[in-house]
């Protein structure tokens, strides 16, 4: 007999269920461009590649303006802090 894990059965669960949702969607909207439907999702501002200069020109600017104020912190360290005894 063979023993197969609860993992291995989950993981292929969601597989055949993604599969068979993936089929239903198809035959629903058989016509969608996946393209044009992702064409205006999120795209992450590391990814952007036309606004680079713009996006350096503000940021100069940030960093030059007087109401930019560093605060210095103090990093505490736990090797200098006594044990605690339990």
């Amino acid at each position: 007999m063979y023993f197969i894990s609860k993992r291995a059965v989950i993981v292929a669960w969601n597989h055949k269920e993604a599969k068979r949702k993936d089929t239903i969607e198809q035959a629903k909207e058989s016509k969608l461009n996946l393209k044009y439907y992702l064409q205006n999702a999120y795209l992450h501002p590391v990814f952007k590649g036309d606004d680079e200069d713009d996006n350096e020109e503000d940021l100069n600017d940030k960093l030059e303006s007087n109401d930019v104020v560093l605060i210095p912190m103090k990093r505490q360290s736990r090797r200098n802090t006594p044990a605690q005894a339990g």
